[in-house]
């Protein structure tokens, strides 16, 4: 169900109205742009698409397809859509002995018309949106005379919508009464290349069990499921469900209590009994019987929640099965009856194994060593899809110091010496292996819809690419705004390969035009640079004021209370979170003027990046660019707000506990820090009415900073302001200081949601 505190759909119409937007929907043509003689051609009737293939007749994505072409043709190069008149292009199914792949595409361009070649309707797809890229590069309706090619070097590129409810804060999307997935979305995610979507949900909610009836739902619960497997088709997009299964049973569960035999303790489950294997294996078969089209599972099979006996420390060593047999052993059997009974209902679906919480170097957090894991791909099914997380376990140098990376990452490139040695080992046996990147944002700073930084997305992809590996989950619950990144990750993953140069330089011009690429890039180069300073620690990306501000209230008051489990905005039962003020849990490894000045320095090359955006933009650039030039001005204001949070309450401890002559210096600091975060919040205010995700959260579903909180910042500044100017006249009243703030003292509610 969905948590009854969420206002969903009211209070987030202008979220979902932003997110439905289609993909073409303003008019950016050069009315000066000319042919190259000899070089190109124009299009001054459009485009006559002629498709005779008896394959994709009546296909409802071709439907789709001709109908993204007439808008762009109409509402972006504002040419007549008159097919009778227009300049012809010829489909021409490529034959069974062909080389190209699903969604590869051999295009030549004439002066009279063009052939397009592929396999089917997705390479055809692929095909459209390079003749329509091209236009898009000239800012007219005109074509490059020559041999166009593509080819996909990653097989799956899979994302989620951020208006999609995710566990604990909001509930199961499946669950929704609202759709996280209206057609503009698909349509702007097909153009940058996303070719999948992934959906969570827990197995026992979605189909029943036979041989274990306590287990499943009473009847399956598939209708939104199989609603958006066909809608998304039409854009050439699959559907694939996320789930950590076999999900333990919470105490009392019917199932425990008719049969202990499927626990060993603690609800986690025990796959070396084979009645609970058969109805794992039925479960998943049915699942993919009565939702044809789903493309595959996404099973963090050990981590995150409790689910066999491996799962939790210690139980396999006293359960009387699992203890005789060894852990690579029982996950890979585990795994294995997972994708027979995918094989048993759709062969040609994908199971892929995420590795979460055992892909980290010795160093990393709570993470287990990757060996153990390299062995379960060797007892498992060939056919299986290994996916690891591209930085967990990585170190990087900040601020003169090493320090490990055990988070996603956009300041930290990767790939980690333990994806490395997953994908080697994937290589020698023949196995594919996929990689967890964040291509929008991540936790480093979760609550922008992205940062602009696609040379770090080429960075990654390239990296994976020299790796082997085959595709990618390109976002976890944040990052899923269809964004100029996704379009990033889809420009990466081409054959014939792009240069580093070529890829930026080609990228800028699709989104500000040719004359502006320059410039454009400079920026996009600035805003890498300025992510690059992050103070990169968990503690920091968790805990700090970076995801709150520029709300985040400066109180000269004490707050008792800590912000749990992250400093996002929202407690589990959905109240705000108290404005804590303890510098030292904030830094991590850093010491708090490293944190402050890391986060000044990110803020001055956001700022840079934004004014060379500003520079660049023209009546010609994309509304993907206009965004680009916003979030990097919220990017800016968001930093330099946090790092005035921090020093704030560093002098406000100074302040308290040091001598008198102290004072001033610790009173003039906080000063600054209240103007300067007045101005911050002024920005963040206007970036937030022309972008309505800055400051949202998705996992969440719910703003880290909403306007009414900028509004109350900026009245709550102004006061704090007055205070601090009085006692710097007149001396500081201790009594203010040492007296605890009444939000500190508001009791929190229990979980209504669970998980």
């Amino acid at each position: 169900m969905m948590h009854p505190d969420i206002d969903f759909p009211e209070g987030m119409a202008a979220l979902l109205a932003r997110l439905a937007e289609p993909c073409h929907r303003e008019s950016c043509r050069d009315a000066g742009r000319r042919p190259r003689d000899g070089a190109e051609v124009a299009l001054a009737g459009g485009i006559d698409l002629r498709v005779d293939a008896p394959s994709l007749s009546g296909q409802p994505g071709l439907d789709a397809l001709r109908q993204d072409l007439s808008q762009f043709l109409g509402r972006v190069m504002a040419v007549p859509g008159d097919p009778s008149v227009g300049y012809r292009v010829e489909f021409s199914p490529a034959g069974a002995a062909s080389d190209l792949g699903d969604e590869d595409v051999d295009i030549t361009v004439g002066p009279t018309g063009a052939a397009i070649r592929a396999r089917g309707l997705a390479g055809l797809r692929r095909g459209v949106f390079l003749l329509e890229d091209e236009m898009l590069l000239r800012r007219a309706p005109i074509l490059p005379l020559g041999r166009l090619e593509r080819r996909q070097a990653w097989r799956d590129r899979i994302t989620r919508s951020p208006l999609a409810p995710y566990r604990w804060l909001s509930g199961w999307e499946l669950d929704s009464p609202v759709d996280a997935y209206p057609d503009g979305y698909l349509q702007r995610l097909a153009h940058a290349g996303v070719n999948g979507l992934w959906v969570a949900a827990l197995l026992r909610n979605l189909v029943p069990s036979r041989v274990l009836p306590e287990f499943g739902a009473p009847e399956p619960r598939l209708d939104r499921l199989r609603e958006l497997i066909g809608r998304a088709a039409r854009y050439g997009i699959r559907v694939f469900v996320f789930c950590i299964e076999p999900r333990g049973l919470p105490a009392g569960h019917p199932a425990l209590q008719a049969h202990p035999e499927i626990s060993s303790a603690d609800g986690t489950l025990c796959t070396s009994v084979p009645r609970l294997r058969e109805a794992i294996r039925e479960m998943t078969a049915r699942l993919f019987a009565e939702a044809p089209g789903l493309g595959g599972l996404i099973n963090l099979f050990n981590g995150e929640r409790y689910t066999t006996c491996w799962s939790k420390a210690g139980v396999a060593a006293q359960c009387p099965r699992c203890q005789r047999r060894t852990q690579a052993e029982g996950l890979a059997e585990d795994l294995d009856t997972f994708a027979a009974g995918i094989r048993d209902s759709a062969p040609e679906a994908r199971l892929i194994a995420w590795t979460y919480m055992m892909d980290g170097a010795a160093q990393s957090l709570r993470s287990l060593p990757i060996d153990p894991m390299l062995e379960v791909m060797e007892r498992s099914d060939p056919a299986i899809v290994w996916l690891g997380n591209f930085e967990h376990g990585g170190r990087k140098t900040v601020a003169g110091r090493e320090v490990g990376v055990h988070e996603y990452a956009l300041s930290y490139t990767g790939p980690s010496e333990s994806f490395t040695r997953l994908a080697e080992a994937g290589r020698r046996l023949g196995r594919t292996v996929y990689a967890k990147l964040q291509i929008g944002t991540s936790y480093e700073v979760s609550s922008v819809p992205h940062l602009p930084v696609p040379t770090v997305v080429y960075d990654k992809v390239a990296a994976g690419r020299s790796l082997g590996v085959g595709g990618a989950m390109l976002g976890w619950v944040p990052g899923g705004f269809p964004s100029w990144m996704h379009k990033a990750a889809g420009e990466a993953v081409v054959e014939p390969r792009p240069g580093r140069d070529a890829f930026l330089r080609r990228l800028s011009a699709l989104a500000w035009g040719e004359a502006a690429a320059g410039l454009a890039g400079e920026a996009y180069e600035g805003c890498a640079q300025a992510i690059d300073a992050y103070p990169i620690d968990n503690r920091v990306l968790y805990f700090s004021p970076i995801t709150r501000a520029p709300a985040y209230l400066l109180n000269l008051e004490h707050e008792e209370g800590t912000a749990k489990p992250y400093n996002f905005g929202l407690t589990r039962s959905r109240r705000e979170q108290p404005f804590e003020n303890d510098p030292a849990r904030w830094s991590g490894a850093f010491t708090t003027a490293e944190v402050i000045a890391a986060f000044r320095a990110v803020a001055g090359g956001f700022t840079a990046a934004s004014a060379t955006f500003a520079e660049a933009a023209s009546a010609l650039a994309l509304p993907e660019a206009r965004d680009d030039l916003v979030v990097s001005r919220a990017l800016a204001a968001q930093f330099a707000a946090a790092a005035n949070a921090i020093a704030f309450y560093a002098a406000r401890q100074a302040l308290l506990e040091g001598p008198a002559e102290d004072h001033a210096r610790h009173l003039d600091a906080m000063l600054a820090a209240v103007r300067d975060d007045l101005v911050q919040a002024g920005v963040a205010a206007r970036c937030q009415a022309e972008h309505p995700f800055v400051g949202f959260h998705s996992e969440m579903l719910a703003y880290s900073y909403s306007p009414e909180a900028l509004r109350r910042q900026q009245r709550h500044l102004a006061l704090t302001l007055a205070t601090l100017e009085r006692w710097r006249r007149d001396g500081v009243d201790r009594a203010v200081l040492e007296r605890t703030t009444e939000a500190a003292r508001t009791p929190d509610r229990p979980d209504l949601i669970g998980d």
